[in-house]
């Protein structure tokens, strides 16, 4: 379950960060994802991709890296709450923010859930 949970993570972050690449000059939407620099934000995106692919695929798992994983995903939910607070935003903007938000939300806790289930089954 928790390789599972990491490797989407890493689907997910690579799917956004060529979205956000390859969309942003055409739809506003996703340049307001991207705070105003797809390059950038792309550029986060694959590294943290990298990161958690690499710890999805070691063959041990690190339950300090897997928290680190999991605190990253809240930093972007929490900064992404603020974004939509704080800065006027399309209405586009908004939901695919919110979206995006809901997506990493629900991986960071099946990430949570399949670390306790391995700290369990280690025990």
């Amino acid at each position: 379950m928790l390789r599972n949970a990491l490797k989407a993570n890493v689907i997910f972050s690579m799917l956004s960060a060529i979205a956000a690449l390859a969309l942003s000059n055409s739809i506003s939407s996703f340049m307001e994802l991207a705070n105003g620099n797809a390059m950038a934000f792309s550029l986060q995106l694959f590294v943290f991709a990298g990161f958690v692919l690499f710890n999805a695929l070691r063959k041990g798992v690190s339950s300090v890296m897997i928290y680190i994983i999991i605190g990253l995903d809240v930093l972007f939910i929490i900064g992404s709450f603020l974004r939509i607070a704080i800065e006027p935003l399309s209405t586009g903007g908004i939901v695919l923010i919110l979206v995006s938000s809901a997506v990493v939300a629900t991986l960071a806790y099946l990430q949570f859930k399949g670390l306790r289930v391995v700290r369990a089954s280690a025990n």
